[in-house]
């Protein structure tokens, strides 16, 4: 707990003072020290979400949310939502910058990308595979967009998809393709029939 509080103070005040151009005076200190206290105050009336922070990466990303949205979610699965939601693009429309699809369609490709790894215990896949897996969904929501040029801008844009080795694709952590498993069988009743079947095993608990 000790740990997780300082890493929060130190990343509210570099973050507060890179807002405003590198400086750190007295309103940079206490609005880095509000927030900081706001996350650290949620996250103790939230256990489920205190679970995530042991993670340093969910925990800058539980970090990052909180400070974008002023507030957090109580449910793993809204912090989810919020996080591909502010990953996947929010956060750079904010500022201005054009995106080419929304989150919510990015989310969509990325779903039976994350079912596919899901069903064949995979942690990492090729991104030839990753490539043919995504066509189909992509097209539905740009039919002109290439797969490798999605899963690039994914890549460099978010975060949430990472090169493990060369020539092969990992979500940043495991618990974003057991999420995008979870959202991608809810549209197909033969997917959670299947699912269901697999109620014992560890590999599906999350999802």
């Amino acid at each position: 707990n000790r740990q997780q509080a300082q890493f929060i103070r130190n990343w509210y005040l570099a973050n507060e003072a890179m807002s405003r151009g590198g400086k750190e005076d007295a309103g940079v200190q206490m609005a880095a020290k509000e927030g900081a206290d706001d996350l650290l105050l949620r996250l103790g009336d939230a256990p489920s979400l205190a679970e995530l922070a042991v993670n340093p990466l969910l925990l800058t990303m539980i970090a990052t949310v909180h400070r974008f949205r002023s507030a957090l979610p109580k449910r793993r699965v809204e912090l989810y939502d919020e996080i591909f939601s502010v990953f996947l693009g929010t956060w750079r429309g904010a500022r201005g910058i054009e995106q080419e699809l929304t989150p919510e369609q990015r989310k969509q490709v990325l779903q039976p990308l994350a079912w596919a790894m899901m069903s064949r215990r995979l942690r990492q896949i090729s991104t030839q595979k990753a490539m043919g897996i995504i066509r189909r969904s992509l097209r539905r929501v740009d039919q002109d967009m290439d797969p490798d040029y999605f899963l690039g801008i994914v890549r460099h844009q978010s975060g949430l998809l990472v090169e493990r080795e060369n020539g092969f694709l990992a979500f940043a952590h495991l618990t974003f393709q057991e999420y995008l498993s979870a959202m991608h069988l809810q549209s197909d009743a033969n997917l959670l029939r299947l699912i269901l079947e697999q109620v014992t095993d560890s590999w599906w608990h999350e999802t």
